[in-house]
């Protein structure tokens, strides 16, 4: 419990030193320049939460040159990814070595100081509190990925409850199939095991595994004209989690849950 509390403790200082020593600069540096700052702010924040939680990260590409194409391009993309535990974020910022944004909620733009950063931060701001207003907020986010910016989505929509995946939402795969930009599939394998929506309880010392597949072409639709791209883009992800040992710890980390339960 007490390493759990000053993780968190110094996640939060860690935004905080950072926000006082850098926002000045992102009141007064132009687009470009902030841009630049804020994915590099993002990044080692990202390790820095890993390096804290004291997580062993594994990166495996399944085409590693086309990887490195597609960062030296610039070219914009759709990464999607699983999603199991609070970690998958930071996961993602440090490891996924792309300027990528998030879809967040409309809420944050109330958060004075974190409006700026999030915008730097590239992130998109989804409106939910009607059908219109998210659907105005869609629009936007496409424009957005049109205007050539990446941008990460979590199309189950929440953090997985049991480390299985869920549903892929086909709607948010609107924000690749509108501008036809490169999805970027991304397999999270481990962090439901540091911290997940069931256990607030941060577990030390666990091995993360990243797996960036190859990227689907959206623009050769002809391939995908009688495909779910929803269900096609979570095939590959659930192939890449389906092994002997993940399934072997989900069931070992249910079991240990239930015991703590009983003897308690």
């Amino acid at each position: 419990m007490f390493m759990t509390y000053l993780s968190v403790f110094l996640m939060i200082f860690y935004i905080f030193l950072n926000t006082l020593f850098f926002l000045p600069f992102l009141y007064f540096l132009n687009e470009e320049k902030g841009v630049y700052l804020t994915s590099r702010v993002k990044k080692y924040y990202g390790k820095f939460v890993l390096w804290l939680v004291n997580a062993k990260v594994e990166v495996e590409y399944e085409d590693e040159g086309e990887f490195l194409n597609l960062k030296e391009s610039k070219e914009p993309v759709v990464v999607v990814a699983n999603h199991q535990s609070f970690v998958d974020i930071p996961l993602i910022l440090g490891y996924v070595d792309l300027n990528l944004g998030f879809v967040a909620k409309e809420e944050i733009r109330k958060w004075g100081i974190f409006n700026l950063w999030m915008d730097r931060a590239q992130c998109v701001f989804l409106d939910r509190s009607n059908s219109k207003k998210a659907l105005d907020s869609f629009k936007k986010a496409i424009e957005f990925i049109k205007n050539g910016k990446s941008i990460c989505i979590f199309p189950e929509g929440t953090r997985t409850k049991d480390g299985n995946i869920g549903e892929f939402k086909k709607g948010s795969f609107k924000l690749a199939l509108e501008p036809k930009v490169k999805i970027l599939p991304v397999t999270i394998d481990g962090t439901f095991f540091i911290m997940n929506k069931n256990n607030f309880f941060v577990n030390r010392g666990k091995t993360v595994k990243l797996k960036i597949s190859k990227t689907i072409n959206l623009k050769e639709i002809e391939r995908y004209r009688h495909v779910n791209i929803n269900d096609f883009v979570k095939k590959i992800i659930s192939e890449n989690l389906k092994s002997v040992w993940h399934s072997f710890f989900i069931y070992i980390y249910f079991v240990k849950a239930i015991i703590i339960e009983v003897i308690t």
